[in-house]
């Protein structure tokens, strides 16, 4: 399966990034980079990253997700999980990513936490 991630507006300055595929050092996580900076360049610093469609990631994914969170931050919002698969909360957790990244079982309720506060 070919890697690629489209942006949807969720409500107000929140954006659904929604990868899928493979997200691994190239195509992948060049899709991924993309569509989160398409995001930040719409003024949507508070994003969603829903993994419902990602079976696997690899580091140079991971360091787009940290490249994006830290750009959401700067620009004064967020960036989340949700829907992450099981193989990618283990990873998350092995690189202690899981203590930055806030993860949420369904793209609902990671909006909702959003739409809470910076």
């Amino acid at each position: 399966m070919s890697a690629k991630a489209e942006v949807e507006i969720a409500e107000g300055d929140v954006a659904v990034v929604r990868p899928s595929g493979r997200i691994t050092l190239g195509a992948g996580s060049g899709a991924l980079r993309n569509a989160i900076q398409e995001a930040l360049a719409g003024r949507h610093s508070r994003i969603v990253v829903d993994f419902g469609d990602v079976p696997y990631i690899d580091s140079s994914g991971f360091g787009e997700l940290v490249r994006g969170y830290t750009d959401a931050m700067n620009a004064g919002g967020r960036l989340v999980l949700a829907r992450p698969a099981q193989r990618i909360k283990d990873a998350l957790h092995h690189t202690r990513l899981s203590k930055v990244f806030r993860s949420f079982e369904s793209v609902e309720e990671a909006v909702a936490n959003l739409k809470g506060g910076p």
